[in-house]
């Protein structure tokens, strides 16, 4: 579906932010996830979603929960304060990620199912790539998909979560005990390289106006790269 439409956009001559999206439709995540649950209903196996952006997800989440599936989920920042119209449009590859941005709409939905629990945590998937490189002077099609993660979390979920009243701080300490449980060895050595890099000044700070206000919309501080 979504390789179906990448080929017919580029062919279309679109060129602009929120074909990334388009072409990774919302039903291409709803039937991913509707797939993971069948199979986990007739295996009886646990099941986890991650990174998801799709609102109608969290709800596909409760019903298989009231079934008494064992299925959690996971949402990062982004998906909870940034829309593929607005994002997409104006940082055009600095905004692209997989999955891609969603709607309004889907990030109430999101913030929804943080208070009614079918969205477990928030997670980050922290994927920062050198701008010069990866996403500067490259299109829609060609640019490295991901954005950081690790430092805009905690400013979102107090920001945007707490003091507009979307969460209690009862629930943000349940979401950060449940992230921090839910890390990988992989994952904390990805932080812990990030840190250093901050630390030691090695840090790429990226100076394109553009980028230093999708930032600020993020609370970004800055984007590092290591591998692990």
């Amino acid at each position: 579906m979504c390789d179906y439409y990448v080929k017919k956009f580029k062919e279309d001559g679109r060129m602009d932010g929120p074909a990334w999206s388009e072409a990774r439709m919302p039903l291409a995540e709803k039937v991913a996830i509707q797939l993971g649950i069948s199979f986990a209903e007739y295996t009886g196996a646990r099941l986890h979603i991650v990174h998801m952006a799709l609102g109608e997800g969290a709800e596909l989440i409760a019903e298989a929960r009231k079934k008494g599936m064992d299925v959690t989920s996971e949402t990062c920042p982004h998906y909870l304060v940034t829309n593929y119209k607005d994002a997409m449009s104006e940082y055009g590859p600095l905004a692209k990620i997989a999955p891609p941005l969603r709607s309004k709409e889907d990030n109430e939905k999101l913030w929804e199912g943080l208070r009614n629990g079918s969205v477990s945590f928030m997670a980050t998937d922290h994927a920062p790539y050198e701008v010069k490189s990866e996403k500067e002077g490259k299109d829609i099609w060609t640019a490295f998909p991901g954005i950081p993660g690790v430092e805009t979390m905690v400013p979102v979920v107090i920001s945007e979560g707490y003091n507009k009243g979307r969460l209690s701080l009862q629930k943000q300490s349940k979401y950060f005990l449940q992230m921090l449980q839910s890390n990988t060895v992989y994952t904390l050595r990805r932080v812990q390289c990030s840190l250093v890099l901050m630390l030691t000044s090695r840090s790429s700070i990226l100076k394109k106006s553009g980028l230093l206000k999708l930032k600020s919309k993020l609370h970004l501080l800055s984007t590092t790269q290591c591998t692990v």
